[in-house]
Order: C-alpha cells, then sequence, then structure tokens
C-alpha cells in the first residue's frame, strides 16, 4: 500500500483550512470559528513578510483560485515561503479526471469531479491541473509530484492522521523553494 505522509513542521500556513484547519495561522474565503484570516485566496499579496513560513499547506484549495490568478497565488506562496520552505498540495488530475470521464461516460460524479461540489460560492473549480502543468507552475521550486495520490496522512503531535484514500484522479504536489 502506497503511502504519502505530510511532514510539515516550524511555522506553517494553511490555505483553505474551512471548517477544520490543521495549522495556524489559515486563510479561507469564508468566515468559519476556525479561520483565523478570511481572505479570498485570489488577492495577492497576502498579509506576511516575505520569508515568513517553514511551510504550506493547501488540501483541495488550488483547483478553487481563478485560472488567471494561479501563476500570481504560486509566486506569492514562493515569497512567503523561507528558503528550503516546503508547499504541500493535494489537488485534482484534471488530465486524469478528463481521460476517465472519456472510458467510463459523463454522470453527476463527472460533473462534481471537474466543477466542485458548488454548495457555496467559492466551491466551484476555476483552475485545472496536469503534471505538466504543476511543473510548469512550479518552476524554481525542487517539485515532487505523486500521481496518482498514494493514501495521504498528516504528521502531527507524534501521530500519523489519516486524511485521503488514494485517488487514481488526483496528485500531492510537493515543492521546496530554493
Amino acid at each position: 500500500m502506497s503511502v504519502y505522509l505530510i511532514e510539515l513542521s516550524g511555522d506553517v500556513l494553511e490555505l483553505g483550512g474551512g471548517e477544520r484547519p490543521h495549522f495556524h495561522p489559515n486563510l479561507d474565503v469564508r468566515n468559519l470559528p476556525e479561520v483565523d484570516i478570511v481572505r479570498d485566496l485570489n488577492e495577492v499579496p497576502y498579509p506576511f513578510e516575505d520569508n515568513t513560513f517553514d511551510g504550506v499547506l493547501g488540501i483541495y484549495v488550488l483547483e478553487h483560485l481563478g485560472w488567471r490568478n494561479i501563476r500570481s497565488v504560486v509566486g506569492e506562496i514562493r515569497r512567503i515561503l523561507k528558503p528550503s520552505g516546503k508547499a504541500v498540495f493535494l489537488i485534482p488530475n484534471t488530465y486524469e479526471q478528463c481521460l476517465a470521464i472519456v472510458k467510463r461516460g459523463w454522470n453527476e460524479k463527472s460533473a462534481e469531479l471537474l466543477f466542485g461540489g458548488q454548495d457555496y460560492g467559492a466551491n466551484a473549480h476555476s483552475c485545472g491541473f496536469s503534471p505538466r502543468y504543476v511543473r510548469e507552475l512550479f518552476a524554481g521550486f525542487d517539485v515532487k509530484i505523486l500521481t496518482p495520490m498514494p493514501n495521504v496522512y498528516l504528521r502531527q503531535n507524534g501521530r500519523n492522521i489519516p486524511l485521503f484514500p488514494a485517488c487514481d484522479t488526483d496528485m500531492v504536489v510537493e515543492a521546496v523553494k530554493h
């Protein structure tokens, strides 16, 4: 069984932590009790100094950002990460999703995979990714991409917390700033 263990330590920023963030501070578009800073993540710069964080975590958040803004957001992540800081993202592999839809046909599950849950305004997919596009976006980082996505765990407080099961149409992106 293939496993990826998210290991982030020091000062870690979580993007889009929602109702159950794993790290503080966290930024989210929704005004929820656990959200530290309510902010549209498309709007850069973020309210942090250069080289502030040892890590950045985004669990299924990048696909909700506008495709016209994604390069600026990745640039902002580079700005706020310390040298050798690590960003970890779980994101859909839109390329693999499209191949699966062509193979299996269209249904409501296909619509949700491609377009998001849409149970609130920001929960729609506005950007798509493939491994090649991710490498292009994160040029200048040391990038590791795991696709298909293995079982994902988060190492926190000495424990391995299960986050997501393996998924053929998703990927883990680990990007370390030079």
